[in-house]
């Protein structure tokens, strides 16, 4: 396989799902669903607003250390690990 490792696209991949799925999205849809109810206050929108940007933030982190890994960790290239089928 050449170019990127899929090992390391997977990670990339990822993190940047887990930055989305797991802390923008719901808190988007909590405040735009609570808002439109009227029962969200201001302090609790900034609340919930802080609690994604610290996920967010974490996730950037990940997809930082993501690309790190992806430029300089050498992995064993696949003709060089051990084939159980060949012994």
């Amino acid at each position: 396989m050449t170019g990127i490792n899929l090992l390391d696209f997977m990670d990339l991949a990822g993190s940047v799902c887990n930055s989305y799925l797991a802390f923008v999205l719901p808190v988007m849809c909590y405040i735009a669903y609570y808002t439109k109810k009227g029962n969200l206050s201001k302090k609790s929108k900034y609340f919930h607003i802080a609690m994604a940007l610290f996920g967010f933030t974490m996730s950037m982190i990940t997809i930082g250390f993501s690309f790190k890994d992806m430029f300089t960790v050498k992995h064993t290239p696949v003709h060089l690990e051990a084939n159980p089928l060949i012994g």
